[in-house]
């Protein structure tokens, strides 16, 4: 037909990934990410990072079997936040995340920094994970966007505000597990803006100046 304007042409499907038990594959599988595709993580592996993983600006589902994302222990590893996201919804389940350690002088999120995702987090534990020396979230800091907790667990985590969870944005936490956990305000959690909403949730052995589990100061 005269004058028909052309078919816009479709962009890359989104596709089901099964990703081997390395940080080269997994860091691989994250780069050029198509919104909506889903990456199963390899069963029972810890991928091991010597730097961070490629920041998330899409949507994504990130599936884990006892799997472990942790930044490597060898002496002289830069201090990273394992993973950062910036938009899409991305939603993360049956992973653990350690020794994230956010850069020493203005890093939040030692294991997640989310400044505009909407993310949610099932199981997997979050243990041994720093901010910086004033900074937020020692194992999710949660900036912009939403967050989501589910049944995880968070141990041995530490930040200025919030040993494990910062919370500047709308953030809900059902059937977690906080323990150990340390910083100057908010022990475990730090609510310093947006909506904080806790149900069925268990606090031990948290420390802080200022609430000791939970200081809300909004």
């Amino acid at each position: 037909i005269l004058g028909s304007a052309p078919a816009a042409l479709a962009g890359p499907a989104p596709s089901t990934v099964s990703v081997a038990c390395s940080a080269s594959a997994l860091s691989t599988a994250l780069t050029g990410l198509v919104s909506g595709s889903t990456l199963n993580l390899a069963p029972s592996c810890t991928y091991t990072l010597t730097k961070p993983l490629p920041a998330i600006a899409v949507s994504v589902t990130i599936n884990g079997k006892a799997t472990t994302i942790a930044r490597s222990s060898v002496l002289l590893t830069p201090a990273f936040s394992l993973l950062s996201i910036s938009n899409g919804t991305v939603k993360i389940s049956g992973v653990s995340f350690t020794n994230g350690k956010a850069p020493l002088l203005s890093g939040n999120g030692g294991a997640i920094f989310n400044t505009g995702g909407n993310l949610s987090v099932t199981g997997g534990t979050f243990s041994g994970n720093s901010s910086s020396l004033i900074g937020n979230g020692g194992a999710i800091d949660n900036q912009g966007g939403s967050l989501a907790v589910t049944g995880s667990t968070f141990t041995g985590n530490s930040a200025y505000y919030g040993g494990a969870i910062e919370a500047d944005a709308q953030t809900s936490v059902k059937n977690a597990t906080f323990s150990s956990n340390h910083a100057r305000y908010g022990g475990a959690i730090y609510n310093g803006d947006g909506a904080l909403t806790l149900t069925s949730s268990s606090f031990s052995g948290n420390h802080a100046q200022e609430g000791g589990a939970v200081d809300v100061e909004n």
